[in-house]
Formats: C-alpha cells, sequence, structure tokens
C-alpha cells in the first residue's frame, strides 16, 4: 500500500449488519462497493440507496486523499464513520420498503372499509393511508 491509499476494509472492525439479520447474497458488501469506488468504476446499478451513498462517499474520499485535500489518518477516520452508520442506514431503507409495501396492501382494503360501517376500522384506515 502507497502512501495515498486508504487501508482496507479488513483493516477496519466495522459495526455492520447484526448477527440476527440474515445476509443477502445478492447485496454487495461494504467491501465490495469500496473495491468498486476505489477503482473509480461507475456506479452498479443494483445498489439500493444507502449502499449508492456509500459508494459516492467512498470514492470521494479514496479521490481526495490521492489528491492530498484530506490525510490518511482523517479518510481512515471519516471511513469508520461512515460504516459505524451503514447499517442504520440500511435499516431505516428496510423500514421504508416494507412501509410502502404496507400501505399498497392495505390501500386494497381502503375502499372496502370507508363502505362499511365500522367507525373503528375507519379511522384506523385514515391512520395508516396518513390522511390523519
Amino acid at each position: 500500500m502507497n502512501s495515498t491509499e486508504m487501508p482496507s476494509m479488513n483493516s477496519l472492525k466495522t459495526s455492520s449488519m447484526n448477527s440476527s439479520e440474515t445476509p443477502n447474497t445478492d447485496r454487495m458488501t461494504p467491501e465490495q462497493i469500496e473495491i468498486h469506488a476505489m477503482h473509480n468504476e461507475d456506479l452498479p446499478p443494483h445498489l439500493k440507496y444507502p449502499e449508492q451513498l456509500l459508494f459516492m462517499a467512498f470514492r470521494w474520499l479514496h479521490q481526495s486523499v490521492r489528491a492530498g485535500q484530506v490525510t490518511r489518518e482523517q479518510a481512515h477516520n471519516e471511513k469508520a464513520q461512515l460504516l459505524d452508520k451503514f447499517a442504520e442506514w440500511m435499516r431505516w431503507d428496510g423500514i421504508y420498503r416494507d412501509t410502502c409495501k404496507m400501505r399498497v396492501e392495505l390501500g386494497g382494503y381502503s375502499k372496502e372499509v370507508e363502505l362499511e360501517s365500522c367507525e373503528r376500522c375507519k379511522q384506523m384506515m385514515i391512520i395508516f393511508d396518513g390522511r390523519k
């Protein structure tokens, strides 16, 4: 490793996914994302939004170190901060996607519930679909 390269992902202790989460084999690991970003490759099209942000942040960090805009130590610290937050970003992305799916599924029942006479059901649907 020369003086302008950042340490590899393996040299950092990361707090990525919880042990209770099952790994998705189709998803790129932060290490793989960094390798693509480090080599200035195109943004992979299948990445989720948090992965895209991580890719762009890694690309910026590597380019900044090469250009002498940040020190290796500063980049190493910022990289660790990014990785610490990455698992949280992925969880929030999953929550958002699940909520969207739930709203679509509930939308099919909305009209039916609105036509029924159960006031509690109507109030619940108003809360679920965001009108209240």
